[in-house]
């Protein structure tokens, strides 16, 4: 779902374009998206409206090259020299594609992964960098301003001393590649357009270092204010690094980060799917069941947990600026730290199918989570996290400004089912099976003080807008399957 909201302008850039100008265009440009959802497929992407009424006619776009491999990620971005037009995001493979979300319009194609991305994260506050995961053990951050690298530009020099006597130096640019954290000898993008491709690996999180991931990286998540980023993955591992990016003298130069600012192991027993911020220092985290058998039979579920960073104060002094351009942990921070207090810790009572565990500011609890548990989705306050049991509290309509109030109030009751029709998940799936191949139905819902969900295959992501008023997911059939919030009456 399209993240930004009429606020989102005052931070933006460090309040950039929060102009009386800038902010009318930013505003008339939210309630153009506002809503608006990418639905990854088969080599492509559908941009659409889950709000009915909306954006009727489907944006659909297929890349000629990729027609076989499923799209494993999507986002949205912005560039700064055109602050009003979405850029829609999708992973296929180990390219990442940028495309006008107007058009659809394929602007620039970025390679660089060893393996298959697994996410895309893009920074709340500058949304022209992003950072991919992918199952090479590493993260890759871009950065949207800048141009693809044509080479090997930018890497550092191979051996650039003798370590011995009668050893000859070779100053020459490294050429290791992808694996080592390097650009390639191949162009890192192209344009399939007359206009030039954009977009540049600034930082690369490597893995199988002193302090990397040692399996694939499934989540990043961008510290709101602080140049961190929290990263997760199969190794059980969480680790935040330190987001070095370069300034205008050294435009070219590619940063590699082996050193975290943290990196334990100790908080979940099996693969961490996703990491989130719920605050300056404090981050919720959810694992997949750890398997305890030799042959896999009997398992732990899952858990979610909220915890502290407690070394978030040596590193970023609250009484001092921070101008160190380079940070790095010790040994006892980026091997195996400590430096860690878990808040809050629940068993998952199903196991979670869900890529990610989506967090987000819900108009009347607060902080919040919604997660996929098999066929059903929760959502819950970050408060009641110890109670996973107890269904959604029922929620009165509202939210923190006017505009988003009149866009949620095109939510009616018109478009949510009845919670007495007996017949509701018989209908539901004769409707799912005589859908269309892109078997994309809106529609389906349930009152906010149910449990949401119920259906033939289980989900496999989902996403939450409107500060909770809408709920969207994706099964494993590849149906898309969105709730609205009814009013509590």
């Amino acid at each position: 779902l399209f993240p930004w909201s009429f606020t989102s302008v005052n931070h933006i850039w460090g309040g950039a374009f929060s102009g009386i100008d800038e902010t009318e265009l930013w505003k008339a440009m939210v309630r153009d998206w506002a809503g608006v959802a990418i639905f990854g497929r088969m080599g492509g992407i559908i941009i659409t409206s889950v709000i009915p009424g909306r954006l009727a006619k489907r944006v659909m776009f297929t890349h000629s090259t990729a027609t076989d491999q499923p799209v494993s990620a999507v986002g949205w971005a912005f560039r700064k020299s055109n602050p009003f037009t979405p850029l829609a995001l999708f992973a296929c493979s180990r390219s990442l594609y940028i495309l006008d979300a107007r058009t659809c319009e394929l602007l620039s194609v970025l390679v660089g992964h060893g393996g298959r991305i697994t996410s895309i994260a893009v920074h709340p506050s500058r949304p022209h960098l992003i950072c991919t995961t992918s199952r090479d053990f590493t993260g890759r951050i871009y950065d949207l301003h800048k141009s693809p690298s044509e080479g090997t530009d930018g890497n550092p020099p191979w051996n650039p001393t003798s370590p011995e006597p009668g050893w000859r130096a070779i100053n020459k640019t490294n050429r290791g590649g992808g694996p080592h954290g390097l650009h390639a000898t191949e162009p890192e993008g192209y344009s399939p357009g007359p206009l030039p491709a954009f977009g540049r690996c600034v930082s690369v999180l490597l893995g199988n270092r002193p302090g990397g991931h040692c399996e694939s990286v499934l989540s990043a998540a961008f510290h709101p204010t602080l140049p961190v980023i929290a990263t997760s993955g199969l190794d059980r591992a969480v680790k935040i690094w330190h987001l070095r990016l370069p300034g205008a003298e050294d435009s070219l130069s590619l940063f590699r980060e082996f050193t975290p600012l943290l990196s334990t192991s100790a908080l979940h027993t099996a693969g961490v799917l996703s990491v989130s911020w719920l605050d300056e220092d404090t981050l919720i985290s959810h694992s997949m069941p750890a398997f305890w058998s030799y042959d896999c039979t009997k398992q732990k579920p899952g858990e979610i947990k909220i915890w502290k960073w407690l070394s978030k104060g040596r590193f970023f002094p609250s009484n001092l600026p921070w101008i160190q351009g380079r940070m790095r942990g010790t040994a006892s921070d980026y091997e195996e730290s400590a430096s860690f207090q878990i808040l809050s810790a629940v068993q998952l009572t199903e196991p979670p199918l869900s890529p990610s565990l989506r967090t987000f500011n819900h108009h009347t609890l607060g902080p919040a989570v919604c997660v996929s548990l098999a066929r059903r989705i929760r959502i819950l306050g970050v408060r009641d996290l110890a109670r996973l049991d107890m269904y959604v509290r029922k929620i009165d309509s509202g939210s923190a400004t006017e505009e988003l109030d009149k866009l949620a109030a095109e939510l009616d009751d018109s478009h949510i089912a009845s919670d007495e029709d007996d017949d509701y998940a018989e209908d539901t799936e004769k409707k799912a099976e005589d859908h269309d191949d892109n078997r994309w139905h809106p529609g389906y819902g349930c009152r906010s003080d149910d449990v949401l969900g119920s259906h033939r295959d289980t989900l496999h992501a989902i996403d939450v807008g409107f500060g909770g008023r809408v709920v969207v997911g994706i099964d494993t059939a590849g149906a898309a399957w969105i709730w609205y919030e009814r009013a509590a009456s």
